[in-house]
């Protein structure tokens, strides 16, 4: 049996990594960018979104350099659906702060796809539990690492704030974490 079903239920091939660029954090803010990989960082879906209610978002666009010009032509989110239903059905979904990209998800389609009941493992909490600092003595709360120096942490470089280069990232920082002896111990 491989540590990935020991650990999260799932086969390695029954997992999908994702991450999403966005306008911004809040409750009205849309996906402007979306990508899809297996454990191995192959993409099975990746593309710009073209906003339904957003026409800017200067501070995103300082972050991840989508321009509202890039977007123009792209598809909307409700246009990706299907590809995107197909891609996480019957999956675990793994994201490096997951539940943010799930919210953004959700708040961006019409329809819930069955996000809400789907399985989520985020790499961002269980790297946290075995490498994070802790936020006050006893507490056994952690400060949360940005994605970029788990990668690090586990020999990846790469730029940040791209949807692709960040499910890529993330899938492996999935992989290097289920396969480290430290999370192996806390995990089972």
């Amino acid at each position: 049996m491989d540590v990935c079903k020991l650990i999260t239920g799932f086969n390695l091939e029954d997992v999908v990594v994702f991450d999403t660029e966005t306008t911004g954090t809040t409750g009205r803010d849309e996906i402007i960018s979306i990508s899809i990989v297996d454990v191995h960082g192959n993409d099975i879906f990746t593309s710009l979104i073209k906003p339904k209610h957003h026409i800017s978002w200067i501070e995103a666009e300082r972050v991840n350099h989508i321009s509202p010009s890039m977007v123009q032509s792209a598809p909307t989110i409700d246009e990706c659906v299907e590809v995107i239903a197909r891609a996480f059905s019957g999956k675990l979904i793994v994201g490096y702060n997951v539940d943010f990209d799930i919210r953004m998800l959700r708040q961006s389609l019409k329809d819930d796809i069955g996000i809400s009941r789907a399985a989520t493992f985020d790499v961002m909490k269980e790297y946290a539990r075995v490498h994070g600092r802790r936020r006050w003595p006893d507490s056994g709360r952690y400060k949360y690492s940005k994605l970029v120096e788990c990668a690090e942490d586990y020999g990846y470089r790469f730029d940040a704030h791209d949807a692709q280069k960040d499910a890529i990232a993330t899938a492996y920082c999935f992989m290097s974490l289920i396969t480290d002896e430290s999370y192996i111990r806390y995990a089972l």
